[in-house]
């Protein structure tokens, strides 16, 4: 297995990506992975890492990345849009894409990452997409963003309320636990419906599954239009945990939805 950091340029910008790629090449499948958003990255690092290496062992080569103004890539999340964070993951299916030097890409997406991974996987025409908790709207993640910077207003005196639509009416960017959402890009994920998507994809015939994780095995209402197409895993919430957590239970159900 041979793992490699670089950068690939995304409308003349450096964009972070590490490639995971087995030994012997042509791969066998191609995998991108896009990972959740803010704070929720975090915690989910070393299990996605853990995941693109054992794909990588068996004959797939996987890509993951950091989008613009985030991580290692070039720019501000203050200046981050959807528009071009779509680029950026777009691009990166591309470049996995060649160096698996594979004729399509399987898409995996985690929380808020669902949300670009649809886009992406439409655009790509994408033999799988693999939905890890998703978040079904960008009006859900705007608000539970909201929701959190409240409860750490009320726990800790250095955090600020907002009220965040009155923010960005004005034309000021929004601070959700040190990641600044402009206006832009909070308008732009506004729109954005996971549902639709996955129609857009059910008719273009893309492998779509997903994978839910909850110490519940009942669904959310929520779930209900996707749920023959969705495995149950009983673990802790891995996207919301205070440091890295890693769970092989999560890791098979992603690869068992890949084959």
């Amino acid at each position: 297995m041979n793992e490699t950091s670089g950068y690939i340029s995304v409308n003349d910008k450096p964009i972070y990506v590490t490639a995971f790629l087995p030994d012997a090449l042509p791969a066998k499948n191609a995998v991108l992975l896009v990972e959740p958003f803010a704070e929720e990255k975090r915690p989910a690092f070393r299990m996605l890492v853990r995941l693109a290496r054992k794909l990588a062992e068996m004959d797939c080569a996987t890509l993951r990345f950091d989008l613009s103004g985030t991580g290692d890539s070039a720019g501000e999340h203050e200046d981050a849009t959807w528009n071009a964070w779509l680029d950026d993951a777009n691009k990166a299916a591309e470049t996995i894409k060649e160096l698996a030097q594979a004729p399509s890409v399987a898409i995996v997406g985690a929380r808020a990452g669902a949300l670009l991974a649809a886009q992406v996987a439409i655009a790509q025409k994408a033999s799988k997409l693999v939905l890890v908790e998703p978040i079904f709207n960008g009006e859900d993640l705007l608000r539970d963003l909201e929701r959190r910077q409240a409860i750490k207003a009320m726990t800790d005196n250095s955090a600020a309320n907002v009220d965040a639509k009155t923010q960005w009416d004005k034309g000021e960017a929004v601070d959700f636990g040190g990641y600044l959402f402009n206006p832009t890009l909070a308008g732009q994920l506004a729109t954005v419906k996971l549902q639709e998507q996955i129609d857009t994809l059910a008719a273009d015939n893309c492998d779509v599954k997903a994978i839910r994780v909850s110490a519940s095995k009942k669904l959310p209402p929520a779930w209900k239009a996707i749920e023959e197409n969705t495995v149950c895993v009983q673990d802790k919430p891995f996207w919301g945990q205070l440091d890295y957590y890693e769970s092989d239970f999560v890791i098979e159900a992603i690869i068992n939805a890949l084959n």
